[in-house]
């Protein structure tokens, strides 16, 4: 029998599409192919749960594999995008979620007769490729967009969809779950696509902000897959070598994409950026104030003889102390000066990677130290050789400005806040009331009514004072309380029994729910 968490994830996402359906955000044909691929999701979960031999590979332990949330949230993300080619993105979003589905219940049938995974899964593959490349090549869906595919292109993002993700999954294991890894891998693939049609030329007017995300992008990618790449190599010393070696290529790599891109030096750019306003410049001087103090809260817990910080509530409310600095960078920013935050979340992410590359690949003397100090702040969802939920906090709060379309710009979207509600504010809210409060838990789940309580009160209380107080835009007036409250209740819900990262895939439901019903 699966296992009731299985049932409850799948029902989760299953909900929040119903829920899209009945606030009547996208097309009919949309709502069927990803309702149709949540329950293709469900089952092969549902399938994987009953026997786990079916991957070679080890899923994040005390988690699903979480192929349901890693099919449907970059779809959803996708709909929400205007731009020209955006169809397109999602054509390839849903066949890489078709290719991992159909190896998946391609092996279930092989696995009775190979007991042989790695061949098992060899096979399984061919067998996907061949019947997506049945897909792509007949139209057989008559989509309007399948006129413009590059069938070529397809396979190539597909495979390497598939590539990367089993890096992930092998060489980092197990920080990641099978949907995080897809999540990621998504990510990768896609971006680069949008990376290298600009390369080409197949796409012109690109803006400075999304160059620079664009040079952070191959910064950040080159070091995580250098981790499991470098990890095939046997020999300790030229492993060492080649990982020094990408702790210099990976920003110097980011420095001359910039630099050809902007035409004229990164650093002058920068800083006639920052000095172009008296606000940017406080605004820099407060987040530097703010990332001083997050420091000085991992020095003076560091060195605490008070013990009760190392208990599971104690170090529960220091953690989320973070979120609140987080909102205390965030807030200012979206109201005040949203591409200055733009680039300081891009220069942060790239910080972020490089501190836990030489952390987690133990280049000495700075890869000890880091694992020394922030070794106590982990959690079960750290497992394996990356400590990933810092940087998933702050992904989750900086995609939303990343996502949101240049053309409409500016700090009163309610879109552009979806990471401060959905982590600085519900998760942090939930955590917060529920291990001190919380009594009465959820069926199956370690997380409590109360907690998810606090988390559906406490975001409401900070979308009212940003439409109160900061003017932010919320929603059309067109039953404006009643959308807001479903998605809430829906945010708070897949928060309470998600067991993937919640602070990498809460904003990105909730960027795709304000977007939509907005």
């Amino acid at each position: 029998m699966p296992e009731p968490e299985v049932i409850r994830q799948s029902c989760e996402f299953i909900l929040y599409i119903l829920t899209l359906a009945y606030l009547s955000v996208y097309g009919e044909w949309e709502h069927k192919i990803l309702i149709g691929v949540a329950l293709v999701a469900w089952i092969t979960e549902l399938l994987a749960q009953n026997d786990r031999t079916l991957f070679a590979t080890r899923n994040r332990p005390g988690a699903n594999f979480g192929l349901v949330s890693g099919c449907i949230i970059v779809p959803l993300v996708l709909l929400t995008f205007v731009t020209p080619g955006s169809n397109y993105y999602l054509l390839l979003a849903l066949c890489m979620d078709a290719i991992v589905l159909l190896s998946i219940l391609t092996s279930v049938v092989i696995g009775r007769f190979c007991h042989w995974r790695e061949l098992n899964f060899a096979i399984a593959v061919v067998v996907a490729n061949a019947v997506l490349s049945c897909v792509v090549e007949w139209r057989l869906f008559g989509v309007d967009f399948y006129h413009h595919v590059n069938s070529r292109e397809v396979y190539l993002c597909v495979n390497l969809f598939l590539a990367v993700g089993t890096a992930l999954l092998v060489g980092c294991s197990p920080s990641f779950t099978h949907g995080e890894a897809m999540l990621v891998a998504q990510g990768i693939v896609l971006f680069g696509l949008d990376t290298y049609r600009h390369f080409t030329g197949q796409l012109s007017n690109l803006n400075d902000l999304y160059t620079v995300l664009q040079g952070v992008y191959m910064a950040c990618t080159g070091l995580l897959l250098g981790i499991p790449l470098t990890a095939a190599v046997r020999e300790q010393g030229l492993v060492t070598l080649l990982r020094w070696l990408n702790v210099f290529a990976s920003p110097c790599l980011c420095y001359i994409w910039i630099r050809e891109n902007l035409v004229r030096e990164p650093f002058h750019w920068l800083v006639d950026f920052i000095h172009s306003d008296i606000t940017r410049r406080n605004l820099v001087y407060l987040w530097l104030g703010l990332v001083a103090l997050a420091c000085l809260i991992v020095i003076l817990h560091h060195h605490s003889d008070d013990n009760s910080s190392h208990h599971s509530c104690g170090l529960t409310r220091l953690r989320k102390m973070f979120h609140f600095i987080i909102i205390a960078i965030f807030l200012p920013g979206l109201l005040y000066d949203p591409e200055l935050l733009y680039i300081a979340t891009c220069g942060a992410l790239l910080v972020f990677a490089l501190l836990e590359y030489t952390r987690a690949c133990n280049l000495h003397p700075l890869g000890p130290i880091l694992h020394h100090f922030l070794h106590p702040f982990t959690d079960f969802k750290d497992a394996g050789p990356m400590i990933l939920t810092p940087t998933y906090l702050l992904l989750g709060c900086s995609l939303p400005v990343w996502l949101y379309p240049f053309s409409y710009y500016g700090g009163r979207s309610l879109a552009l806040y979806s990471g401060l509600i959905s982590v600085g504010v519900g998760d942090a809210a939930a955590s917060l009331v529920g291990s001190v409060a919380g009594h009465t838990r959820w069926p199956n789940s370690n997380k409590t009514f109360e907690g998810t309580g606090a988390a559906v009160f406490f975001q409401l209380s900070f979308l009212w004072v940003l439409n109160n107080h900061f003017g932010v835009n919320l929603l059309p007036a067109d039953h404006c309380i009643e959308k807001l409250f479903v998605s809430v209740l829906v945010i708070s819900y897949t928060e309470a029994f998600t067991k993937q990262v919640d602070n990498f895939i809460l904003p990105l439901i909730t960027y795709s729910i304000f977007m939509g019903i907005s």
